[in-house]
């Protein structure tokens, strides 16, 4: 599909030039190929279903990416080239296997929302706790037991859902009336 356009247009830090149609910059891909051919350009991946059995290293290289949705894949770790993408606004991993977060997350100050259903997550790093635009964090059908101590940090977070069974809370009960304490202005979902 082309674009018409009457602007001009600056990408990969070239000096700006007139066009009048182009194909890029597109900012949705849904390969990790064609997107690597635009890693300036790219603001949205959508590599769900993509059968990676490793988080793509190659990521960290979208310096602008906001939306990354690698959900239904294999990989069992987000490693820490995820907090070089300092302009993502949303992460999504669900319905995986992911057991491990790497604390570089912390990173991401711009970060809204967290999907991360139906893993194999156990705990969540401290650095989670840090991330001042955090509104939405969605951990149900885990294992995660605890949550991190400076939880009541996450000023802005609207929405926490840790269990999608209210009858088998993940947390103990210890632990749900200290999230009520210190997240006072968020919706729980135990």
């Amino acid at each position: 599909m082309f674009i018409f356009l009457f602007s001009f247009i600056c990408c990969n830090n070239e000096p700006p030039k007139k066009v009048d149609f182009l194909d890029c910059p597109q900012t949705l891909f849904r390969d990790l190929e064609t997107a690597m051919l635009h890693k300036d350009c790219v603001k949205t991946l959508k590599l769900r279903e993509a059968d990676l059995l490793k988080f793509p290293k190659e990521i960290q290289e979208f310096k602008n990416l906001q939306y990354l949705d690698l959900a239904m894949n294999h990989f069992d770790s987000i490693p820490d080239e995820i907090g070089k993408l300092t302009n993502l606004t949303d992460l999504i991993t669900a319905y995986g296997f992911v057991k491990y977060i790497s604390p570089s997350i912390g990173n991401l100050k711009k970060l809204r929302n967290i999907d991360m259903i139906d893993n194999d997550l156990t705990y969540l790093p401290d650095s989670i706790c840090y991330l001042p635009a955090l509104e939405r964090l969605i951990l149900k059908g885990n294992k995660i037991n605890y949550l991190p101590e400076n939880i009541g940090k996450l000023q802005k977070l609207k929405y926490l859902a840790v269990s999608d069974d209210e009858a088998k809370p993940t947390l103990t009960k210890e632990e749900q009336n200290r999230a009520k304490k210190v997240l006072v202005n968020c919706k729980l979902n135990f």
